[in-house]
């Protein structure tokens, strides 16, 4: 399976050998531009953000059967484009997040975030699970 951003808001997900994109796997919720996914460990589904203040977590087993997102794990925050969006490993439905307010969101602290002190463009999650951001 492979996902595309279509018309900026909208992840459509595609089998990579039929190139088939059943209308279940049109992944939808973002009212803005899509700025990153990152697949789940498992491959069932990923995490989205983007430039709206939404970061939202598409199960595609639960897509598949109930057409809707996991809309209980959503995570909001109004007034920042969110850039970068990485699961955390061993931790479904954990993530880090960062974006144009200068700090690092997780999904467990939606009140708070960690203050980088620099303007965040990209997390990414090392091997031993250590945050490295650009």
């Amino acid at each position: 399976m492979f996902a595309c951003a279509v018309g900026n808001n909208a992840i459509w997900v595609y089998n990579f050998y039929t190139e088939d994109c059943p209308q279940y796997y049109q992944c939808k919720g973002h009212v803005n531009k899509v700025r990153c996914i990152d697949w789940f460990e498992n491959d069932t589904g990923f995490t989205s953000c983007g430039i709206d203040g939404n970061v939202y977590f598409y199960d595609l087993i639960v897509q598949k059967e109930n057409q809707q997102r996991l809309n209980d794990k959503d995570f909001n925050q109004k007034n920042i484009n969110f850039t970068s969006v990485v699961n955390i490993p061993g931790k479904p439905f954990e993530m880090y997040a960062v974006g144009n307010d200068r700090k690092i969101w997780h999904s467990k602290d939606n009140k708070n975030g960690f203050d980088a002190g620099v303007q965040l463009s990209q997390i990414v999650l090392t091997s031993n699970q250590k945050a490295l951001i650009a």
